[in-house]
């Protein structure tokens, strides 16, 4: 079976029905006004309301046909809003100018690479190019979600990898530190010396090598932790530092292909989905042939600072023969 016939993507909802739900399950309240306002401006209209006088009646017309052309603009307004597209292109590049600017650190490309292995086990390796827009700037933290297998297999828990640092552009040396943040995430500082140089980029590279069975890599691996009721496998990263440009890829082993994938944007640690957000990304995850194996590739331009970036996907089953 070819490759583009052994994915299947999450069946699509109608856009309109998308942005109606979003809409409604943030504001059901508003659904008596609108009641209202719409019943009034047709009885208006019509000339249903009792006629006491005629600048009564006008009054009251004028009022209703009001409150609709203001439920009308609203309604456009929370549309545009809950689609996300709003502000998705010039205002999203001017809030990244000017929150770089004060961020004092960007990445202008951040490029993510995760290869899975049929154990489990997973080389991720990252591509950045930082620019630093303070001066002083000797050191840059990284932050991401850790694998749940790290803090949910007890005593059994793979490792958590020592990142080792390279520097690719740039006449730095760079080392790297780790801290535990806490169960669900992981920190990891690395040094430059000597400082950076403001607005001259370098660019660096990190790689960590996760422990076999960190990740599932059949559906029945999901149920084997029982505090785990999880029913897709997720990799997801935390968007730190104002960045232009970034990629999340991550490759699976040959003929194991996901069964299916979505993209997901999380307010930070809370995992509270953005609506507006995945689905202003949701055509950007697609999948990638890569001979037999099939990755799957998340590209977004300038990801809002403070949000998660998440590629879910539902495992393939076991083969019946048991390899």
């Amino acid at each position: 079976m070819s490759t583009s016939n052994s994915i299947t993507t999450k069946p699509g909802i109608g856009m309109v029905r998308e942005v109606l739900e979003v809409t409604r399950s943030r504001s059901r309240w508003r659904n008596i006004p609108t009641v209202i306002t719409i019943v009034g401006f047709i009885a208006a209209v019509f000339g249903i309301l009792p006629p006491v006088s005629d600048w009564i009646h006008l009054m009251v017309s004028g009022i209703l046909g009001g409150l609709s052309f203001i439920y009308i603009f609203w309604l456009i307004v929370d549309i545009s809003y809950a689609l996300g597209q709003r502000w998705s292109g010039t205002d999203r590049i001017r809030l990244h100018q000017v929150i770089s600017r004060l961020h004092g650190l960007e990445y202008a490309r951040l490029e993510l690479y995760g290869k899975l292995d049929t154990d489990g086990s997973m080389v991720f390796t990252r591509t950045m190019e930082a620019v630093a827009h303070d001066e002083g700037i000797n050191a840059i933290d990284h932050y991401m979600h850790t694998p749940e297998a790290l803090t949910r297999l007890g005593p059994t828990a793979p490792d958590i990898p020592v990142p080792t640092v390279e520097i690719i552009q740039g006449k730095h040396t760079a080392t790297a530190t780790i801290h535990r943040q806490s169960k669900d995430h992981l920190r990891f500082i690395v040094n430059f010396t000597p400082q950076l140089r403001v607005d001259n980029p370098v660019v660096y590279v990190t790689k960590e090598h996760y422990s076999k069975q960190t990740f599932a890599i059949f559906c029945d691996q999901l149920r084997e932790v029982p505090t785990n009721v999880r029913d897709r496998e997720y990799f997801a990263w935390d968007i730190t530092h104002p960045t232009k440009s970034f990629k999340l890829e991550i490759e699976f082993p040959p003929n194991l292909h996901p069964k299916t994938f979505e993209p997901e944007v999380w307010r930070g640690a809370s995992r509270v989905v953005k609506d507006n957000e995945t689905m202003a990304i949701w055509e950007s995850l697609k999948p990638v042939p890569r001979g037999d194996s099939t990755s799957l590739v998340l590209e977004v331009d300038y990801p809002l600072l403070g949000l998660t970036y998440v590629i879910k996907w539902k495992p393939p089953d076991r083969p019946n023969d048991g390899s």
